[in-house]
């Protein structure tokens, strides 16, 4: 590890960007996955979101072992706002985005994108994503977020609103732009990515896996909050759609939230469908003529246990709360 950043050149190449909340048993796996790149140029910023547990003191002690690891603790606000701190702390010339129980899957992630980006004067360079468990550690490609060759996309042919973790973006560009993340804390990601992409209007790919995704190990709890602010950022993304003419990201849009009203039907109010009324779209009209049986049938939310369900690609295990 670095202790010095004299050791390191003075033009950072990627800011590592990790938001951490009650992450002591992976965050350590995955700040050596940054720490070991063979692109020494770099720095990692993690925002201490507010950790109940011994993730900040894990932090705090890589550290004091390298210099190029940065600490910053905050009250817990959510992913986006961890990682719209760290942004503003950020002196890379590429910003990459890493989730605290993933990892990079190999040491020569970093390197890639941050010379195939300068070759190609790419101002966003991805690769693909690949997932494993703790039981089964293996990557298994996510077809859907990989590439089968190196070249330059346009997003205007892409339309695709998930797996941003996947790319380097140019701080510049973001910084320019004033791209940032929402204040959600569900769903704040794809509208980040959706206006980065439609800024840079194409992107520099390679095929194999850059990023590795874990996956089964962690319940989510909805709340009616928390699906507000996932049908925001829904709604986010479909202005942008709507207002560059993107039909293929429509579509992926329309079939995400019918997979949402699986997910989450009965935590739905009728402030979410004042959102789809916004939408004005026929599929999201009919389905809120569904919900609005729905709401009017279930005040309460009842405990239905773990569920699990295919949604982004990749499929999400979740359990719902009961209220009195």
């Amino acid at each position: 590890m670095v202790r010095d950043m004299e050791d390191v050149e003075s033009q950072i190449k990627i800011s590592v960007i990790v938001p951490v909340y009650n992450m002591e048993q992976y965050v350590g796996e995955c700040l050596d996955s940054v720490l070991t790149q063979t692109l020494k140029e770099l720095e990692v910023v993690c925002t201490n979101d507010g950790s109940t547990d011994n993730s900040l003191d894990i932090l705090n002690d890589y550290a004091e072992r390298d210099a190029r690891v940065i600490v910053i603790d905050s009250k817990n606000e959510g992913a986006g706002c961890a990682r719209n701190k760290a942004l503003v702390r950020a002196r890379g010339e590429y910003v990459f985005f890493l989730d605290p129980d993933d990892k990079l899957s190999h040491d020569e992630a970093l390197a890639t994108l941050y010379n195939k980006a300068i070759e190609n004067n790419a101002l966003i360079c991805g690769g693909g994503v690949g997932i494993f468990t703790n039981e089964a550690p293996d990557l298994v490609p996510i077809d859907i977020q990989c590439f089968s060759e190196e070249k330059y996309i346009n997003y205007s042919d892409y339309q695709f609103e998930y797996g941003y973790t996947r790319f380097i973006y140019s701080r510049k560009m973001l910084s320019d732009n004033g791209l940032s993340f929402p204040h959600y804390r569900w769903f704040e990601d794809p509208p980040f990515m959706v206006k980065a992409m439609i800024t840079a209007g194409r992107f520099y790919v390679v095929p194999g896996i850059i990023y590795s995704y874990r996956y089964a190990h962690k319940v989510h709890q909805w709340s009616e909050s928390k699906v507000f602010e996932l049908f925001q950022g829904v709604a986010d993304v479909w202005k942008d759609a709507c207002d560059n003419h993107f039909e293929k990201l429509k579509d992926s849009l329309r079939e995400h939230v019918t997979d949402l009203y699986r997910l989450v039907g009965k935590f739905i109010s009728t402030k979410h469908l004042a959102l789809l009324d916004e939408m004005d779209d026929d599929l999201f009209k009919r389905n809120r003529s569904v919900m609005d049986v729905v709401c009017s049938k279930h005040k309460h939310f009842a405990i239905t246990g773990r569920r699990c369900i295919s949604i982004f690609g990749i499929n999400i295990r979740y359990q719902r709360r009961l209220k009195s």
